[in-house]
């Protein structure tokens, strides 16, 4: 029963460590809403609304795996939300049934936790989920998606067919980063999602990709940068690349960013990031900062510097939801640890990075998209090599 599941949210909600500051006025008010849903993809919507009460990108209500959506594919892009395949690659959504991005956007903005980073890394989603579009839109009926081509012209498209949510929008969104370093020739999609590898770039520049802190053991990953930072020894420029990361377990990558001032001292080192760079991910960007100088290439991350993580995940049968909650206790700017919310071992760890702001803003519009120009990347080897 739904009613069931209302509560056990409620429940969920008040043990996150996120949702010490919510009030349990507003926590009432949000397990009623749960329970007057007419229809289970409203029951969806409000269980989203009230996970995203805590206002951190770890605690939230995923539907990904029980519903369908249009069968487009949008990424937030410089520019907004883009198609990233088919022969309009590129083509930035102006509108949705009349309404523009930007309303819509704010009227889904309560349903998506996080940061509003995170909420655009979530976004493609929501716009592609009739249920979100009929909410922001007052129209319940099939969506219709208006564009703007890289060529300038204005197309629109009726969605009237659905896909499983999953085949287009997986639970961890990576953007388009591993598209552009295929379309580079630096390896394909696959590895470039996955893997954990060593390239040289034109210029003697040597490439770090980080691509999934969760796709092996952290032993594993610690053997393989460990094995790359023998062959990168003395090197006096370094890319390191973690785009499109969803996380994961960063201890795999801490050894790597603590001996890096031995293993190339004085070294230029850029760290590539965007809106997909989260959880663990943005963890190593700020070891790789912090240890070693690194300069963050790109765009704002997709969570703040300061977060809720660990806990874990629990599926509810009847609404298909998966409830992601939080227990533990980041600070990656301060480096300062919660004496009972901190894992001692995560402890050990932090550090005092400080701001997590990229320091050079380089992020792929949807021309640049449709090109297969990599901006960031060209930025960030102006910037090392200059």
């Amino acid at each position: 029963m739904l009613a069931d599941e209302a509560r056990r949210i409620r429940e969920i909600a008040a043990k996150d460590t996120a949702f010490q500051g919510v009030a349990a006025a507003d926590l009432d008010a949000a397990e009623a809403r749960l329970a007057q849903a007419a229809t289970i993809d409203g029951f969806r919507l409000e269980a989203m609304r009230t996970l995203a009460l805590g206002r951190n990108g770890h605690s939230r209500a995923i539907a990904n795996g029980a519903v369908r959506v249009a069968p487009i594919r949008l990424v937030w892009l410089a520019d907004g939300p883009c198609l990233v395949e088919g022969p309009q690659a590129g083509a930035r959504l102006l509108a949705v049934n009349g309404i523009s991005v930007a309303d819509i956007f704010a009227r889904l903005r309560p349903y998506l936790a996080g940061t509003d980073q995170r909420a655009r890394a979530l976004a493609g989603f929501m716009l592609a989920w009739t249920p979100a579009v009929a909410l922001a839109t007052g129209v319940p009926t099939a969506p219709v998606y208006r564009f703007a081509t890289v060529g300038g012209d204005r197309v629109e498209l009726a969605a009237a067919d659905t896909v499983p949510a999953e085949s287009l929008y997986p639970v961890w969104e990576r953007g388009v980063a591993d598209c552009l370093i295929a379309r580079q020739g630096i390896t394909d999609g696959g590895e470039a999602r996955r893997g954990t590898f060593l390239r040289q770039l034109a210029g003697q520049v040597p490439y770090v990709r980080i691509g999934d802190l969760s796709a092996a053991p952290p032993p594993v990953t610690a053997a393989q940068l460990a094995a790359i930072a023998t062959e990168i020894r003395g090197a006096r420029r370094l890319v390191v690349d973690l785009r499109g990361n969803p996380g994961g377990d960063f201890f795999g990558a801490a050894a790597f960013a603590r001996n890096l001032p031995e293993v190339a001292p004085g070294a230029a080192l850029a760290v590539l990031v965007d809106k997909f760079t989260f959880s663990a991910a943005l963890v190593a960007a700020a070891l790789l900062k912090f240890h070693a100088g690194g300069s963050l290439v790109g765009e704002e991350m997709g969570d703040a510097a300061a977060f809720h993580a660990e806990g874990g995940t629990e599926v509810l049968p009847q609404s298909g939801l998966s409830i992601r909650y939080s227990d533990g206790w980041h600070d990656w700017a301060e480096g300062k640890a919660d004496a009972v919310l901190t894992p001692p071992e995560i402890a050990r760890e932090m550090v005092p990075a400080g701001s997590l702001a990229p320091d050079l803003v380089a992020s792929p519009t949807g021309a640049d998209l449709a090109a297969g120009r990599d901006t960031t990347l060209a930025a960030a080897l102006a910037m090392v090599r200059g």
